[in-house]
């Protein structure tokens, strides 16, 4: 009887570690148009350009793109040649990078397979924002 007990025991503290890794793990990244002061948007490879977004109203478009996002997770980290797309969000403590390749998004160093047309509609809103364009440096 004792036996059975302690294996009980074993396989629910395995239940709850695999719980609670799911939950930390495969939440699905969202961002918090509040948080963001400023959001930088690179498009690569050649030339490499970039565009500082300051206005809330912009951020919002952005955000509710990206909220909008059907990921998936992945395990491993992948990081495939080729990066399409380069993303950073700035705030008083709120800092995020996001790296588009193809169909892998990354998020803060998390894998998640995406839909490929994100790049699509990501570059459309690039477009859209009238900013000074730069050369992306690093």
């Amino acid at each position: 009887m004792g036996r059975k007990k302690k294996s009980i025991t074993v396989l629910s503290v395995l239940v709850m570690i695999g719980l609670v890794f799911c939950f930390f793990f495969f939440q699905t990244p969202s961002l918090d148009e509040g948080k963001i002061d400023t959001l930088t948007i690179a498009t690569l490879p050649a030339p490499p350009k970039q565009k500082t977004i300051t206005q809330k109203e912009d951020i919002q478009k952005f955000v509710t793109l990206f909220n909008s996002l059907q990921l998936s997770p992945t395990f491993g980290i992948l990081r495939p040649a080729g990066t399409t797309c380069w993303i950073k969000t700035f705030g008083e403590t709120y800092t995020h990078e996001i790296i588009i390749t193809g169909n892998i998004l990354q998020f803060d160093k998390r894998t998640y397979y995406v839909n490929r047309d994100i790049f699509s509609s990501i570059q459309e809103l690039y477009q859209s924002f009238e900013y000074p364009e730069t050369t992306k440096t690093n």
